[in-house]
């Protein structure tokens, strides 16, 4: 799924475990992982534990939102959705994940 946040229904993100890519019209945001989507993404949304992520929906606000998630197999172990962020960090190189580089 590929949408900005304000045309997203309640409902239409999945309970299940996955990546997201909040980002702008510009450039990626923040990359994350989750076991489970729906209740990961609320939590950004109301109030972000991302300080930078949360400054910028406080100035920005959710229209120029958009957010992209991969629901993966029930069967993906922890470990491999680790790994699939770092990969999607390291292309994507949002502003707001904490870089070893």
């Amino acid at each position: 799924m590929h949408k900005r946040v304000e045309e997203i229904e309640a409902g239409e993100i999945p309970n299940r475990q996955g990546l997201y890519i909040f980002f702008d019209r510009e450039q990626a945001l923040y990359v994350g992982e989750c076991e489970n989507l729906s209740k990961r993404l609320k939590k950004h949304l109301g109030h972000s534990d991302n300080k930078g992520l949360a400054r910028w929906l406080w100035q920005h606000g959710m229209k120029a939102l958009h957010l992209e998630i991969q629901v993966l197999p029930e069967s993906t172990i922890a470990r491999v959705r680790k790994a699939l962020e770092a990969e999607l960090i390291m292309s994507r190189k949002p502003i707001f994940n904490v870089s070893g580089t």
